[in-house]
């Protein structure tokens, strides 16, 4: 039975576990099942590992709490995560790193960081490791995952990888390919991870010629290398398989889709000889995703069984084509809602500007007992955008930080200063502006300076395009227009001339009022 659980076959191993009686039901088994389920890919997987945690008559041990810590985790409900972490008899560092990273993938780096702070003297290269990996996945600036890497006691190729990642997607190309030569020991997952950095800054060639210089190719490499082709428009290579599985179908699959090269995806998928779960919602998030929702439609109909992933990915489908009663119909009918299916359907109905209606799905939400999350907040704040519901977008601001301790990301203050500028407090979004708890960028600014347009206030607007990039020739054009709608032409004239001066000319599609005499 452990052998089945450890190979991930689940199901055998759980009718064999089932069949066992009395004294040979013990600690291991139920470990290595609880286990099994907590290593899956979809919620119900996750959600039958906590029932069986529950279940299970005693013995549990330190690997037991952290399979369920790990699949509350992979569920996102970090607040349980933390009870359970809190319950625990004895930690070690598995378990605080499972923590961090859930934390972590929720947005919540400060959490993560001050968690890791606080910890008692265990902190290994797994430790070090979870850390590393949430300030590259979380964080803005390189020098920051520099300076985690540095500090350090001990490296491992999981370190390494992380920081040539960091250094590929925040930094430079080159500096990663250099990190990558000063590995003395290269491993398959090293190069994997240079040939996915390079794939995926489009440097297709170099990214074949370091598949071609490995030592050794594992089904990661292929994987890694055809992923990269597909996304830049390069498929042949995939023929060249020497094992195609299922997941090597599936990442093809995908990377076609993502790169909206939708026939090729779906030619791949009809000749599979076989097919998982993750291959039938791949597809179905593929066609959702590129608005093909006849497809989508035909595709859920062929599946033999549906779960909760292909059901949210229908009413993604539905939204996405604009059709929401449908959408709702839908998610009311799914079998087993899970926190994706509330922020899907939510999500939806902010995105197409019905912010009312979406505010009273989150209330249903809260009511029926789950607990919004980072994403949650992120749409219900943007329904209030919509609708001008500054007080409420307030209040839910507030207890989002109070009533569920999650420390808002800076795409929830941008929301935010998007709402009280939509409602025409430009003065005061400018002050949020200048309060935020970190340095903003010309997102924060630009939505003052579009805020300023709108309500006519040129003054602030003036003060928001001096802190944007002046070779932006957009802000002039914005900041242009409003000078000559309150009359102020000498001015837009003197605007328009520093553009000239600069080289600068107006984007396409946008125009520019001209300031006549």
């Amino acid at each position: 039975m452990c052998a089945y659980a450890q190979a991930g076959h689940v199901c055998e191993a759980r009718t064999i576990f089932d069949s066992m009686e009395g004294d040979d039901k013990n600690v291991v088994s139920w470990t290595a099942m609880i286990s099994a389920y907590a290593r899956g890919d979809c919620p119900s997987s996750w959600g039958e590992a906590k029932r069986l945690f529950d279940r299970m008559p005693s013995g549990r041990n330190i690997v037991s709490w952290g399979a369920v810590l790990a699949a509350h985790c992979h569920g996102g409900d970090v607040d349980t995560a933390r009870h359970i972490h809190g319950k625990m008899p004895e930690w070690d560092a598995v378990s605080w790193a499972i923590l961090l990273t859930a934390q972590s993938d929720a947005g919540l780096l400060e959490e993560a960081t001050a968690g890791f702070h606080a910890m008692p003297s265990i902190r290994d290269v797994v430790l070090w490791n979870a850390l590393l990996q949430a300030q590259a996945k979380n964080g803005q600036l390189l020098e920051d995952d520099k300076r985690i890497f540095h500090k350090m006691p001990q490296w491992d190729p999981v370190s390494w990888n992380t920081i040539i990642g960091a250094v590929a997607a925040k930094g430079s190309i080159e500096e990663a390919q250099w990190l990558h030569e000063c590995l003395s020991h290269k491993t398959v997952v090293s190069w994997n991870a240079m040939i996915a950095a390079l794939g995926a800054s489009g440097i297709i060639e170099e990214a074949e010629a370091m598949f071609q210089r490995m030592p050794e190719r594992s089904l990661g490499s292929w994987s890694a290398l055809v992923a990269s082709l597909a996304g830049n428009g390069y498929c042949e290579l995939f023929d060249r398989f020497p094992e195609k599985s299922v997941r090597s179908w599936n990442s093809i699959i995908e990377a076609y889709a993502q790169s909206g090269q939708m026939v090729e995806a779906k030619t791949l998928f009809d000749s599979m000889p076989e097919r998982n779960n993750l291959s039938w919602n791949a597809a179905l998030a593929a066609y959702a995703a590129n608005g093909q929702l006849e497809e989508a439609v035909s595709t859920f109909g062929r599946m033999s069984h549906c779960n909760t992933c292909s059901w949210n990915c229908m009413v993604a489908a539905f939204a996405h084509k604009g059709r929401l009663e449908d959408a709702k119909i839908l998610f009311n009918n799914t079998p087993q809602h899970n926190l994706a299916s509330w922020n899907n359907i939510i999500g939806a109905y902010a995105a197409k500007g019905h912010g009312h209606e979406a505010l009273d799905l989150f209330q249903e939400m809260v009511l029926a007992g789950f607990t919004p999350d980072c994403i949650t907040f992120m749409h219900v704040l943007g329904a209030c955008s919509h609708v001008g519901m500054l007080r409420r977008s307030c209040e839910l601001f507030a207890w989002m930080s109070s009533e569920h301790y999650r420390s808002p990301t800076r795409q929830h203050y941008y929301r935010m200063i998007d709402v009280v500028a939509r409602a025409g407090e430009v003065a005061e979004a400018e002050r949020l502006v200048h309060g935020l708890p970190f340095s903003p960028d010309p997102v924060a600014w630009s939505t003052v300076l579009a805020a300023c347009r709108t309500h006519g206030d040129v003054e602030c607007g003036a003060r928001a395009a001096q802190q944007l990039d002046e070779s932006c020739s957009n802000h002039y054009v914005l900041l242009s227009n409003m000078f000559v709608a309150v009359g102020r032409r000498e001015d837009a004239a003197c605007l328009r001339r520093s553009m000239q001066d600069k080289g600068l000319r107006k984007p396409p599609g946008v125009s520019i009022v001209e300031p006549h005499f």
